[in-house]
């Protein structure tokens, strides 16, 4: 399921919510909703708060941006808050998956590293992650930073 999700064709570069429009997210510092922006660039830099490639700028700091500010495909569609209570299963069949307010075109990589970190403490779920959706060790560690300077909630 969420396989066929990611492949729906994106209407434009934008990230923005489903519509077009207007992003929601309560873990990402800052107001909870956001957006939208005409590109990928434009994204990861509000998510940085605006910084800037310089000198001074801690060394994963400036690994985390050329990594942002480099070229990036098309945005994909995401649910964005993938986790064991969203997912509705039948046995091992996956039937229903609710709570789609924060679902959108974003980054390829913001399902898997939203979902990593979705609930920490739950070692179990971190497991069933790389089973649904590509791993993602690089893109992971690169939130990793963001995470450690710019914040989540």
């Amino acid at each position: 399921m969420v396989a066929d999700m990611r492949r729906i064709a994106p209407p434009s570069p934008a990230v923005s919510n489903v519509d077009g429009g207007i992003l929601f997210d309560c873990r990402i510092y800052g107001p909870m909703r956001f957006g939208p922006f005409k590109s990928i660039q434009d994204f990861h830099k509000y998510l940085r708060g605006g910084l800037e490639a310089h000198v001074d700028n801690p060394s994963d700091v400036s690994e985390l941006i050329a990594w942002q500010d480099g070229p990036w495909s098309a945005p994909v569609f995401t649910h964005g808050d993938l986790s064991s209570l969203n997912i509705l299963a039948r046995g091992d069949e996956v039937v229903g998956i609710i709570d789609w307010e924060t679902a959108g075109w974003y980054p390829d990589y913001w399902e898997y590293t939203t979902a990593s970190n979705v609930n920490p403490q739950n070692l179990f779920w971190k497991t069933e992650v790389d089973g649904f959706l590509e791993p993602m060790p690089k893109e992971l560690t690169m939130e990793g930073i963001r995470q450690k300077y710019f914040g989540d909630v």
